[in-house]
Order: C-alpha cells, then structure tokens, then sequence
C-alpha cells in the first residue's frame, strides 16, 4: 500500500486496532491507516472506483470495517444498490482479497469471533460466518449461517460477538 496522496476528508467509517496502535478509516474509494501518533501506514485506494461501483457514482449507503485482533487485518463492506463487496486488507494495507456478496446480501454489520477465527457478515435477514484469515482467496465459502427467521418489516442492524462466550448478539429494527 501506499502512504501518500490519500485524503482524509470525506472519512465515512472507521476502526481500532488497539493492540498495534492503528486507525483504519475509510473515504471516497480509498483506505487510510496511521499510528496513534499520527504517523501514516497505508493508504490504498480500491481499484475501480469501489463507491462509484457499489452506488452508481454516489457515496455508498453503507460502510463497515472491523480489524482481525490476531493478524492486524481489516475487512471492508461497503454496498449500495444491489452491490455489496467485502474487502480483505493486510496490516500494510495489502490487498488480500475482494469478494462480491450476492445482491440480496447487503452487508449491515462486521464482527470477527476470534476463538473459531470467524468473520461474521450480517445482512438483513441472516448472519453468516467466514474464515477470518480470508482463506479462500476471491471465493469464500461459508462455515456457517444464522437465519434470523424475522417478521416481516425487522431487519438485522448490527451484530456484536461476546468473545468469552462465543455468543452473536443481534440488533433489529424492533428489537435485540
């Protein structure tokens, strides 16, 4: 990755990783990251153009990005407008891998469970697991899927991963 020309203005989402000391954040097609103490690490700007790709020349609806505690990785979803593609990033800012979701997968929340090492991708009406190393390069496979059998009108908001226990806590439209 880069660790020039990449503008901090126009940020949409951003991420921790506390235990390296680094801010991911996320703007205009590209990724930023620096230290804590502002020192730049990466920039890396997502080929093609991925918000005019995902939203038709607008920003895209949603952003979502969490880091994979064990390696520094970040993963990116970002979608709009039947679009949805999950961005896999090293601690550098190397690409990894960029997988496209299914068009009635819009990505609303990231997780990462880290005893089963899962990337969690909740979309409106499910939770699906991924390995959260990325194996499987441009083809994920998943290891495992929550169908929220919800009522019509509730959506999956967020999710969150209590790690001691392993649980997938889930917010709705209506409910948690």
């Amino acid at each position: 990755g880069q660790t020039l020309g990449c503008s901090s203005v126009g940020r949409r989402s951003v991420a921790i990783d506390g235990l390296r000391g680094v801010v991911w954040s996320y703007g205009h097609g590209n990724l930023k990251s620096h230290r804590f103490d502002g020192t730049p690490v990466a920039c890396l700007a997502l080929p093609g153009g991925v918000d005019a790709e995902c939203s038709g020349g607008s920003p895209p609806s949603r952003v979502r990005m969490v880091v994979q505690p064990s390696d520094g990785s970040l993963w990116l979803g970002i979608g709009s407008n039947g679009a949805h593609l999950l961005v896999h990033v090293d601690g550098s800012g190397e690409g990894l891998a960029g997988i496209e979701l299914p068009p009635d997968s819009p990505i609303m929340a990231l997780g990462i469970e880290t005893a089963r090492n899962r990337l969690w991708v909740g979309s409106a009406r499910s939770a699906t697991a991924y390995d959260a190393d990325g194996r499987g390069g441009d083809i994920l496979s998943p290891l495992a899927t929550l169908d929220l059998a919800l009522p019509d009108g509730a959506r999956l908001q967020d999710l969150s991963v209590d790690n001691p226990t392993g649980k997938i806590w889930v917010a709705l439209t209506d409910r948690l």
